[in-house]
């Protein structure tokens, strides 16, 4: 059986890499990418279970890469992660369907439940996804 293809949009190469190895190690097919232009020419666009993407890039944001993949009719379920955490960004992540917010640094296991709450929305569309129970989700779901 095939594994969930992950996607890793970012710009920091070792973020980038320690990210994907966790993928890996947690039993999920991932693939990485520098730039979100280079993402939504890949082939693997159309196979992708779950978008990892950090917020802060070079030439497009990972708002700006979730807008576009919605007016494509792409809804890839997305987990945001950035360095610079604020109630702004989290409000905005929930108004764009953004499934979890992760501020850096972030425990493995919250990323892979994550991982699993963004995977089991796309298995159940429209379905309520409960977000695991850990510290680093509990601010996505909770004013800081």
């Amino acid at each position: 059986m095939e594994q969930p293809l992950i996607a890793i949009v970012d710009d920091d190469e070792s973020a980038r890499d320690a990210t994907e190895r966790l993928m890996r190690s947690a039993g999920f097919s991932a693939e990485t990418f520098s730039r979100g232009a280079d993402f939504l020419s890949s082939p693997d666009l159309s196979r992708t279970a779950c978008l990892v993407t950090d917020l802060n890039m070079p030439g497009m944001s990972g708002f700006d890469l979730h807008r576009r993949l919605q007016s494509f009719g792409r809804s890839i379920p997305t987990v945001l992660i950035t360095g610079q955490p604020n109630e702004n960004v989290r409000t905005q992540a929930l108004s764009l369907g953004i499934i979890c917010y992760l501020p850096k640094p972030f425990r493995d296991d919250d990323l892979i439940d994550s991982i699993h709450s963004a995977l089991h929305s796309r298995q159940v569309p429209g379905a309520a996804v409960s977000p695991p129970a850990s510290a680093a989700l509990a601010v996505f779901n909770k004013a800081p």
